[in-house]
């Protein structure tokens, strides 16, 4: 399927509604096993971002992180964030998809001085392993028997932001 970035448009107003789509997405592509009420909790927590892409009324892929809270009042003072889920229907990989979601997420990061992103792949996903590595990402090191069903390693990845001043 052809499609032109502009006909993508990035909600960050994700809806109860909406979560039903982004489990099909999630489920196609493996991603960690998040349940409905994972993701329902996610939309209420202060420190959560969520987007998604959408082209027409459909959702095709959407992207989960958080930022680190610290502080007493939990406030966004930590300079960290957790990528925590970025899927794409299969028909629209490799079409740029992921890479605005992340970007998405990255200027928010950005916004609120946050320095340094992890997330944790799995280790057989050599996809989506390279797509971090292109948007600058580094493998750190590797945990054992991270994931369950099935059973595999993770890869502990982590991107430093650095200003372009």
């Amino acid at each position: 399927m052809l499609i032109d970035q502009s006909d993508i448009l990035i909600m960050k107003e994700i809806k109860r509604k909406d979560i039903e789509q982004i489990l099909r997405i999630a489920k196609e592509c493996k991603l960690a096993g998040w349940s409905e009420n994972d993701y329902l909790s996610e939309l209420e927590r202060k420190e959560s971002f969520m987007a998604a892409a959408k082209v027409d009324k459909s959702i095709i892929g959407f992207i989960v992180a958080r930022f680190n809270l610290s502080g007493q009042n939990d406030e966004f003072n930590s300079s960290e964030a957790d990528l925590l889920n970025l899927g794409v229907l299969k028909n629209f990989q490799k079409k740029g998809i992921g890479r605005v979601l992340l970007e998405s997420f990255l200027l928010e990061a950005r916004n609120l001085d946050i320095r340094t992103i992890w997330l944790e792949v799995r280790k057989s996903n050599l996809n989506a392993r390279q797509f971090y590595f292109r948007n600058q990402f580094i493998e750190i090191q590797e945990r054992k028997n991270f994931y369950t069903n099935p059973s595999e390693d993770a890869v502990i990845m982590k991107l430093e932001i650095i200003d372009n001043v």
